[in-house]
């Protein structure tokens, strides 16, 4: 019988390495999930309702054995399009600190992700045939995951590495197909602009311009294709950036400025209301985790 998890809300990471949830929908299909990102990896296996998801503005309307690459900053959510209480879906994170790990064994780990990425299509829907021998390796993962077995941890981190493994070679020989994507040329080459120039003054009127078009027509199309403000995907990029600066011991009284920040109690307030901790309390945590 599938056990199913409770609905993590907070899409945020308490484990160094990886986190695996199997989710049914049951209780959670009512609940309004924006837009979103993290600084972590996901790997987003559908397997059963009616739903559209959106990765970075492209629409994907979802069937069973989808599977979605989400790299850190991808802002992401769902659709839901069914009444009937069906959104059965298994979500795997998997920390930047991880995969390097997984790198120095394998320069293969994070191929599919690289692949979705030069493809701009976070998606690919796995055959039959692949799907089978994914899915229980996955309810494996899950059944331990969640037991109290000695040196559960160890087993763990050897499936999911099988997982990683056998997915990259299914991406590899079946290839990662652009299936019901709704694309928009204009949004990926702004988001791509901002990817680039996150740290330097950024503002709607800068952007537009760059782009020859209005400021009312950048800021409805953010809102409708990724469901955050202009305003927001800037901050929530910088914000990004320096949460990984801090993760590589870069002095915080020197990260602000580097992040497109003009002053550091503008960059406190942010990155307090994002993440719920000053960047100083987050550095302590982090380290206090490394330690444990």
């Amino acid at each position: 019988m599938k056990k199913f998890q409770k609905f993590n809300q907070s899409q945020q990471m308490k484990h160094q390495y990886f986190e695996i949830y199997h989710y049914s929908g049951l209780d959670d299909t009512n609940i309004n999930i924006n837009s979103h990102y993290h600084s972590h990896y996901e790997i987003y296996i559908f397997i059963d309702g009616s739903i559209d998801y959106v990765v970075e503005g492209n629409l994907y309307s979802l069937k069973p054995r989808d599977v979605l690459f989400i790299s850190p900053h991808d802002n992401h959510y769902p659709i839901l399009n069914t009444s009937t209480g069906k959104y059965e879906r298994i979500v795997i994170w998997l920390s930047k600190e991880y995969m390097d790990e997984l790198y120095k064994l394998d320069n293969n780990i994070y191929f599919s992700f690289n692949k979705c990425r030069e493809l701009n299509n976070k998606l690919i829907r796995l055959d039959k045939s692949r799907w089978q021998p994914l899915y229980a390796l996955l309810l494996m993962v899950i059944d331990e995951y969640y037991s109290n077995n000695m040196s559960k941890d160890l087993l763990c981190y050897s499936l999911i590495s099988q997982f990683l493994v056998h997915l990259n070679r299914s991406v590899y020989f079946q290839g990662p197909f652009v299936i019901n994507k709704s694309s928009d040329d204009l949004l990926n080459k702004i988001i791509s602009y901002i990817t680039t120039n996150a740290t330097n003054d950024l503002s709607l009127e800068k952007i537009s311009s760059e782009f020859y078009i209005s400021k009312y027509y950048l800021s409805h199309l953010f809102k409708e294709k990724i469901g955050v403000s202009v305003y927001s995907y800037i901050l929530q990029r910088r914000l990004t950036i320096a949460k990984n600066m801090i993760l590589s011991n870069v002095p915080i009284s020197k990260i602000y400025e580097q992040c497109g920040f003009k002053d550091y109690a503008g960059f406190y307030r942010a990155f307090k209301k994002e993440f719920g901790l000053s960047p100083n309390e987050f550095k302590k945590l982090y380290q206090k985790n490394i330690a444990n």
